[in-house]
């Protein structure tokens, strides 16, 4: 009888065993298709994120230049160039704000927003070289003021949200889990 029970013991210990270790392979392989998931879909959204990212830097930073320029306040085409990038720029914030990151959504933003700063600025420029009056000197001073500070911040917003951007596409999605 002592064998018996010995027996039926050592198997029930066998299979508590084989069960442990069957719910470990299992945890282990579903952790990992969880992980593969995850960096698949961090796959799938990093190239239209860097796309989209890549469209916005450079007109930001062609729209800081031409403002900051002195052609600005001499060339009608320079000014109309210059104003042209409010399109490209609007498209580029919605694209990147529909695909975030937030953090990325929230530096985008930002340049948004410094860049319509500028665009104010130069259709008040634009308004001020059609006028017929040409002799407003504290509008000029204040003009070339205004649009040097929101130019150069603009350029900052810029170069903040490279960075931003950068550090969002090497993220594997991974870190968080």
């Amino acid at each position: 009888m002592d064998a018996g029970i010995a027996a039926i013991g050592g198997a029930l210990v066998g299979a508590v065993a084989a069960l442990g270790t069957a719910a470990l392979a299992t945890w282990a392989q579903r952790a990992n298709a969880q992980a593969t998931v995850r960096s698949e879909h961090q796959k799938e959204l990093r190239h239209p994120r860097r796309e989209a990212y890549g469209r916005l830097i450079p007109v930001g930073m062609q729209l800081a230049e031409r403002a900051a320029g002195d052609f600005i306040w001499i060339e009608d085409a320079a000014r109309s160039d210059a104003l042209e990038l409010k399109g490209p720029i609007d498209e580029s914030w919605l694209e990147i704000s529909l695909l975030g990151p937030p953090l990325v959504t929230s530096s985008a933003t930002e340049v948004h927003r410094h860049a319509h700063v500028v665009f104010d600025h130069l259709w008040q420029l634009e308004s001020y070289m059609q006028s017929t009056g040409r002799d407003d000197e504290d509008l000029v001073d204040r003009l070339s003021t205004e649009l040097g500070e929101s130019s150069a911040k603009l350029r900052d917003a810029v170069l903040a949200f490279s960075r931003t951007a950068q550090i969002a596409l090497e993220a594997t999605g991974l870190e968080q889990h």
